[in-house]
């Protein structure tokens, strides 16, 4: 039953992994996931973070572009991951703070050493820490024509964000846009 104040709330969380496994269970559907924004979409955001052990020189820009995604996120949209792991439903609230970075990322701050365990905070210096477990290789985010760009991926069951639906078929995906209103 709802807490005292919370009758009526909706659990984005819920709903939104709920979406996701009803989508699934189309025939013809092979992957789903969410995302705040969609590689060269409008609307791509950016946000100052800190790299532990990393100085930042006077002047520097250290914020970069980023996407909340859900579980499942690499697989679905095909972007390979390098290292690590991607997201899953247990990158929850409570988990262990994560993040994925892809390989500019990873090449600018840490050169040619494994980023898996690296870590950075989105509020200074002083943490809180979000540990790295996944390097996803380098895309394009918001020009077909940028060259590569440092880009972080922070799951959205830890970090609730406005989402958007991705969704993998094996054939036309015209013919499951019924099944999935």
């Amino acid at each position: 039953s709802p807490r005292p104040g919370e009758e009526g709330k909706v659990d984005a969380e819920q709903v939104a992994l709920t979406a996701r496994d009803r989508l699934a269970a189309i025939p013809g559907v092979t992957a789903v996931t969410w995302a705040s924004s969609v590689p060269l979409g409008l609307g791509q955001g950016r946000r100052g973070l800190q790299v532990e052990g990393y100085r930042r020189r006077e002047g520097e820009d250290m914020e970069f572009y980023y996407s909340v995604v859900g579980p499942r996120y690499f697989e679905t949209m095909g972007i390979r991951l390098m290292r690590g792991r991607g997201f899953t439903d247990a990158d929850r609230p409570g988990a262990p703070a994560v993040v994925v970075v892809n390989e500019a990322f990873a090449k600018r701050f840490w050169g040619d050493a494994d980023p898996i365990g690296k870590r950075i905070s989105r509020n200074g210096e002083n943490g809180p820490w979000i540990e790295v477990v996944g390097l996803a290789r380098d895309g394009k985010y918001v020009s077909i024509t940028e060259s590569p760009r440092p880009f972080v991926y922070y799951p959205q069951l830890q970090m609730p964000d406005g989402i958007t639906l991705h969704v993998r078929t094996a054939g036309d995906p015209r013919r499951l846009v019924a099944a999935a209103r």
